[in-house]
């Protein structure tokens, strides 16, 4: 599991951390030190990708069997770690089936 950030139009790891089947020792916790060599903020001049982060207000399901939707997002497109735009666009609507 990761935690992202943006500062100043760029892309940050801030927090890491999971479990992995290690080859000799069975399952092991990593982190940041051990993915990255460090604690701090680590740029993400790696990734490449449009993020449809939710802004507006949680749209539950009616029914109750499917994930919460939002009422608006903000499309933010990451080129190498650099945001290169962000657009609001209204969420999908949701009724009952």
């Amino acid at each position: 599991m990761a935690t992202w950030e943006i500062k100043d139009d760029r892309l940050f790891v801030i927090a890491f951390g999971g479990t992995v089947e290690a080859l000799s020792d069975g399952e092991r916790d990593i982190g940041m030190r051990e993915v990255y060599g460090t604690e701090k903020p680590v740029w993400a001049e790696w990734v490449s990708k449009t993020f449809a982060i939710p802004v507006g207000q949680e749209i539950p399901d009616p029914e109750g069997f499917r994930s919460p939707t939002w009422s608006a997002y903000c499309d933010v497109e990451v080129v190498n770690g650099r945001v290169v735009g962000m657009t609001e666009r209204p969420g999908a609507k949701r009724t009952a089936s």
